[in-house]
Order: C-alpha cells, then structure tokens, then sequence
C-alpha cells in the first residue's frame, strides 16, 4: 500500500504503512533483511517529503546492515539516498563523496563500455597473432631444413642467426600468453558479472512475491545463480585461470547458502572434509549446482522448528581415481521431514541429470540420524 500511495505522489499518506512495517520488523528481529528493507522504505519516504534529517539515521541503519549482509544492490541504494540526504541539507561536499563512493562500487563491479571494447580489441588481437604464430612455426621447420644443409660452411653465423630468431619467438609468445590470460580473465569476469544482474534481478522480483511457494522457487533459482556466479568470480581473481580450488570455493558457497536462508546465529553450522582440489569450469559448475541442491534440501527440512545441527559437506578422490562426494546432516531425516505437497522435485531431478552426466549415480546412504546423500563421479577433469 506505500509503494502505491508514493507512486501516486501520496507521501504523507504513504508514511504510515512505512511506520507500522517498521515497527513490526524490528520487533521481529532488529538484524534482519526484513528490519533492512523497512528502514530503506523510511529513509525513501523521509526524502520524498523533503526531510533529510528524519530520514539521515534510517539510511545509516541500511548501510550499518548490509556490510552484515553483504548486501550489493541495497548498498548501492543507500549511497545514493546518502547522497540525497547531503544535498537536501546543503552539505555537498559529503553529497559529493557520497556518490564517489557509489560511483567506485559500480565501476567495481559491471565493466564499462571501454574495458568491454578493450576485451573485443584483445581478442581479435590474439586471433590475428595465433594465426601469425602458425606461419612463423612452419618457417621455423624450413629453416632448420636449411639449417642442416648448410650447417658445415656456415656454423657459427647461423648459430647465431638462430638464437636471436628463438630469442624474438620466445618473447613473442610470452607476451601473447600474457595477453590470452588477461582476455580469459576479462570473460570470467563478465560472466560473472552478468550473472551477478540475473541474481540481482531474482532478488528484487522476490520482494513483490507474497505467495510462499513462488518465493522459496525464486530464492532456489537465485541462489543456483550465484553458485554459478561464484565460480567465475574465484577464476577471475585467481592465480589459475583454468582451475578452481574447490575447498576455498566451498566455504564461500557454504556462508552465502547460510546467509540466504537468514541463519546467523550459527544454529546451523556446515562443515568441510576434503582433499586439496581444483577442477575446471566444465566439471566445477555441474558439481556446485549438485551440492547446492543437497544444502539446501538440508536446510530446508532437516532442522524444523529451530532445531540446532550440522552439515557436512566432503570431497575426495578415491582409490579408483574417482570424484566422490557425501552431502550428510543430522537433522530430523527423511520420514520426520515436514512435507512439502507442493513441491515439484524440480532439484532432486537437477541432481539426477548432472550426476548422469558426469558418469555418476546418487546414492542414499543409511545413517541412524539425518539424510545423507554419496555420488561418486567417473567422468571429471
């Protein structure tokens, strides 16, 4: 009812539907995405009507709460109202800074249209020069040809000759490896990015969903989004272009997966148990997907009513070279499980089509409490 009033110019009318939503998130809990959302809607209201001191300590609020939630897109917000703020108080010097702040975070995270053209420049630069480099290999072989004929008569000189051909080559091609790494980098990064869109796109289509069901799917696509998404990112910032190092990866995953589901008070932990591994982007996606449905199958059913308990996720090759992977809990199990009548078993059918494609089978394991669930994976690199 406040986002109809205010797009109907109705600000005043519109407060007190902001003021009760509030009231009943911070009593709900004080920390939360809820509690956040109201003070974003305050804070709006407040500068709509043209009162930026009553609106100043909501928009502080914000940016205290989404360092806690890492929160990208309300972080943005709130830099930019902060700037409202400032400058409806005559403060501009702190308005300035404000949108420098807002306007580093951006170029932070989205490429331009420069680095976007850059990238295109670089790769037809490499594809031109690959293509040179395969002529300057088959002149190489002639000239050793050469080299043999004439090696009596010639010796020293042509030794010569040779080396400061090898010395160009070599520099050459150090400085297109340079440049293909970069170019690799600059397309995991717009990926991610892109990815990064999708979610953002997922999460403000969440905040106009009241049905339960819509939202619980909208949240479960969006945390697949930045599984994805998460991959790229550790690629981009990594030494290994090529490869993710997968225990890093995880505990990453694993506190995003915590935080989507707003469990911060460490009633349920996730715990890792694997070998140093790296994997590559085509087995790395698959496999991250896989166990981010099995989390969250776990968080979803197996702790019910606030009940405490742990995850543990673990990874290891085995004796037969294979990729084996055990996503357990000890929550209530599967028969003491909540039901879900309406749920269309759309993850555990993901699960089935990409263990399948590895070369894999899902396994449900007998355990006295919990649900625990073994793939082991024949086809990885």
């Amino acid at each position: 009812m406040g986002n109809i009033l205010e797009l109907q110019g109705k600000f005043e009318e519109a407060f007190p539907y902001y003021q009760r939503l509030y009231n009943a998130a911070h009593k709900k809990d004080s920390t939360g995405f809820l509690f956040l959302t109201a003070n974003i809607y305050m804070a709006s209201n407040y500068l709509n009507r043209s009162m930026p001191k009553e609106a100043l300590p909501y928009n502080s609020t914000v940016l205290r709460l989404v360092k806690q939630q890492n929160r990208d897109y309300e972080y943005a917000q709130a830099l930019r109202n902060q700037a409202k703020i400032y400058e409806q108080l005559g403060q501009y010097e702190k308005a300035i800074s404000s949108l420098w702040h807002f306007h580093n975070f951006y170029n932070d995270t989205l490429m331009d249209a420069q680095n976007l053209q850059q990238a295109e420049e670089l790769k037809a630069k490499y594809e031109a020069e690959n293509k040179e480099t395969r002529i300057a290999l088959q002149n190489e072989q002639l000239a050793r040809a050469e080299l043999r004929f004439w090696a009596l008569s010639i010796g020293l000189a042509l030794a010569l000759a040779v080396g400061t051909v090898l010395f160009f080559l070599v520099r050459r091609l150090r400085q297109r490896n340079e440049e293909k790494e970069f170019l690799i980098k600059e397309i995991h990064h717009r990926v991610k990015n892109n990815l990064q869109i999708l979610s953002s796109l997922l999460h403000l289509q969440s905040r106009q969903i009241t049905d339960d069901n819509a939202l619980d799917a909208v949240r479960e696509g969006q945390n697949r989004v930045d599984a994805m998404g998460l991959i790229h990112q550790k690629l981009y910032m990594g030494d290994n272009v090529a490869k993710v190092e997968m225990k890093e990866y995880l505990e990453q995953f694993g506190q995003n997966m915590l935080d989507s589901f707003g469990i911060n008070d460490e009633r349920v932990q996730i715990r890792y148990n694997m070998q140093p591994i790296q994997l590559d982007v085509d087995t790395a996606i698959p496999l991250g997907l896989i166990i981010n449905e099995l989390v969250t199958n776990s968080l979803k059913y197996g702790f019910p009513e606030g009940r405490q308990g742990t995850i543990t996720i673990a990874l290891w090759k085995d004796e037969r070279a294979r990729l084996c992977l055990r996503v357990s809990d000890d929550g209530v199990g599967q028969n003491q499980a909540p039901k879900d009548q309406k749920s269309t078993a759309f993850g555990s059918n993901l699960v089935q089509m990409l263990s399948k494609k590895m070369k894999g089978v899902p396994e449900l394991e007998p355990i006295e409490q919990g649900y625990s669930t073994f793939i082991a994976f024949e086809k990885y690199d």
